[in-house]
């Protein structure tokens, strides 16, 4: 699963150094102005240390999907779904900058963690990325499934339209 993880991040490495391969997806991510925009986004997470009981834990990857709204051109919010053996959904605000052709962005979530027969319980995730290149995570449930937390590394590409 490694494996396809980073076969995964080199492909999207490369559509990321190589616009004419996406232009209708840069040419429309990155006009003079984001203000009104929404996004939709799909990739795939890569989680390790993912504590399904109290005593265990295990690596997991699966897609991740993705819907935001641009309310200025340097702020969004977001609904973002994770599908591990734990389920979680979050809305994630994200603060970006323009520089050049590349959108970094830093992001807050508050969301629920659904854990199965352990429970429902509220969750947090902080985060680090850059448009179209890996970003990383750390996620982490709060009150009875505090002993759920860890890091992901998602890639992924989003459509702003």
């Amino acid at each position: 699963m490694v494996r396809k993880v980073l076969a995964f991040t080199a492909f999207m490495g490369v559509l990321s150094v190589s616009p004419a391969l996406y232009g209708w997806v840069a040419a429309s991510s990155y006009g003079p102005d984001s203000t009104g925009e929404v996004y939709l986004g799909v990739g795939l997470v890569y989680a390790k240390g993912v504590e399904t009981t109290p005593d265990e834990s295990e690596r997991a990857s699966e897609p991740n999907l993705k819907i935001g709204y641009h309310f200025v051109d340097w702020f969004s919010l977001q609904f973002e779904f994770d599908s591990f053996h734990i389920d979680t959904y979050m809305a994630t605000a994200r603060i970006w900058d323009r520089f050049y052709s590349i959108r970094p962005f830093i992001s807050v979530g508050l969301g629920l963690i659904d854990a199965g027969d352990f429970g429902t319980d509220p969750c947090a995730k902080v985060g680090l990325g850059v448009e179209y290149f890996p970003y990383v995570a750390y996620v982490w449930g709060l009150y009875d499934l505090d002993y759920i937390a860890y890091p992901t590394l998602a890639v992924g590409a989003s459509l702003h339209f």
